[in-house]
């Protein structure tokens, strides 16, 4: 998701009005979205997962990842590049093992580690390929909450606890009675891309909010556990009571329930 492609349909036409609402340097690798009113001012805000704070790339507004999609080798088909921003230019992410497994050509052209890792991105894709690529790029990978503030959104990063690994689903709720928005998150992604180790730091994770921010719960405080490659969040209800519970749909796992135990006091948050 791109915060400077932001659209509204003004008698018919479509303007951008990105500028006006979000901070246009938030770009992403966005994983889920849910919108709820967490701050309890009777309008909506964001909740936003993004791939968390624990991997290697760690973009930033003055330093962006980039990824290049072009036919770089001439090939016939399309090659991926990642390139991270330095003080020397653009570097590529991933080392010439990699690369030239995709590319063989990498290995002709710099015959040791050393003259690859002493390479541009330019000097070894070369410029003119690299201008005609489909070029994207991301600056930061935190979950965040974006509150809204008569139409503008300010932007937040959810707590260090949030950030272990991607979020891929958010339940709101109140979860211990206080009349404030309560998060139910749950994430991990077990098929990372080359070179990279599966993001499976998450275990799920029960934040508690004050109208302010949200203070997160400990596994031995919240009751939950969601070890697994979680793909959706769910709100539903059970049984004739209709009481409220949390689903968590993993992939290639088992299906989790999650319910808060009855007959529990006002301000307990214990969940099974």
């Amino acid at each position: 998701m791109d915060a400077d492609r932001s659209m509204e349909s003004v008698n018919g036409t479509l303007k951008n009005i990105a500028a006006a609402v979000l901070d246009t340097a938030l770009i992403g690798w966005w994983q889920s979205l849910e919108i709820a009113d967490l701050d309890n001012d009777g309008d909506n805000d964001l909740l936003v997962g993004n791939l968390g704070l624990n991997n290697k790339f760690h973009p930033g507004k003055e330093k962006p990842l980039k990824v290049y999609m072009s036919d770089l080798d001439g090939s016939g088909t399309n090659d991926i590049v990642l390139a991270k921003t330095s003080a020397k230019g653009e570097l590529p992410v991933r080392g010439r093992e990699c690369s030239s497994g995709q590319m063989p050509f990498i290995k002709e052209k710099f015959p040791t580690y050393k003259a690859f890792a002493d390479a541009s991105l330019e000097a070894i894709y070369g410029k003119e390929k690299l201008q005609g690529a489909v070029q994207l790029r991301a600056t930061t990978f935190a979950s965040t909450y974006f509150i809204n503030n008569n139409g503008h959104f300010e932007a937040a990063p959810l707590p260090m606890a949030a950030q272990v690994s991607p979020t891929r689903g958010f339940v709101v709720r109140d979860v211990n009675g206080d009349g404030h928005a309560d998060i139910f998150m749950a994430g991990n992604m077990f098929g990372a891309e080359v070179e990279t180790v599966n993001y499976n730091a998450g275990i799920g994770l029960v934040m508690l909010g004050n109208g302010k921010g949200f203070a997160p719960l400990t596994l031995q405080q919240s009751g939950v556990c969601t070890p697994y490659d979680a793909r959706h969040v769910l709100r539903i209800t059970m049984g004739t009571q209709k009481q409220p519970a949390i689903l968590v749909v993993n992939n290639s796992g088992p299906v989790l329930l999650f319910m808060q135990r009855p007959k529990q006091a006002k301000g307990a948050v214990a969940m099974r």
